[in-house]
């Protein structure tokens, strides 16, 4: 994620390298040396988590759905496990 992070924080850094102590140099389209944040580079890579954390559950739930399940509450037969897990589905995304 953090190099992802650095790409969103400084858009012109084309070249993303770890260094052997685990920190990060990036260039430019130049090869220019591009200052880096570290803090904002750190609580990007957090938010960047935190997404795909939150994508991760709604694939999840969206993968719950089988055709079983769809046939299921157009029979009303599901009790309305369909539209509860719809609405749970729309929680995660109200979170990105």
């Amino acid at each position: 994620m953090t190099h992802e992070a650095v790409r969103a924080i400084h858009a012109n850094a084309v070249t993303v390298e770890t260094n052997a102590d685990g920190s990060f140099k990036a260039y430019d389209k130049d090869h220019k040396e591009i200052t880096l944040d570290a803090d904002a580079i750190a609580s990007k890579a957090s938010d960047l988590a935190a997404t795909a954390a939150i994508l991760d559950k709604i694939i999840a739930l969206e993968n719950e759905v089988t055709p079983r399940r769809t046939r299921e509450a157009i029979l009303g037969t599901d009790s309305d496990w369909l539209k509860n897990k719809e609405a749970e589905i729309a929680t995660e995304r109200g979170k990105l």
